[in-house]
């Protein structure tokens, strides 16, 4: 079944993971997660932390184990930036918006806005 006929499980980022967060943060995801062919993260925060980055990784590895796929929106590009400095952008299939992270998912654009040239 293709992405544009799989159901989304939108799954909102809010917290900045951090060492007190971690575990609570990993949990809820990992529930809504659970049986959901496709997963869009939603990171709605600018800051996004090494520990949020192995979480993120840790999750698409669940959804690639369960036959699923694990891919991340980040409105802010700030955040995005932080995905593609690391290398992460292409295998989180990161994009600006959920429907981009979709469309990406499926082989398309990521959605990502134009970038502003100095």
């Amino acid at each position: 079944m293709s992405a544009d006929r799989t159901p989304v499980t939108v799954v909102p980022l809010d917290a900045v993971v951090d060492p007190e967060n971690e575990e609570t943060v990993e949990a809820e995801l990992r529930a809504l997660q659970a049986g959901a062919g496709v997963v869009v993260v939603h990171v709605r925060t600018r800051v996004v932390t090494p520990r949020a980055l192995h979480l993120l990784l840790r999750a698409r590895q669940r959804a690639a184990a369960e036959g699923g796929i694990l891919c991340v929106a980040a409105p802010d590009p700030a955040a995005r930036r932080i995905f593609h400095l690391t290398g992460l952008s292409r295998v989180l299939r990161v994009a600006a918006t959920v429907p981009g992270a979709v469309r990406r998912n499926a082989g398309a654009g990521c959605g990502h806005p134009p970038a502003a040239t100095p």
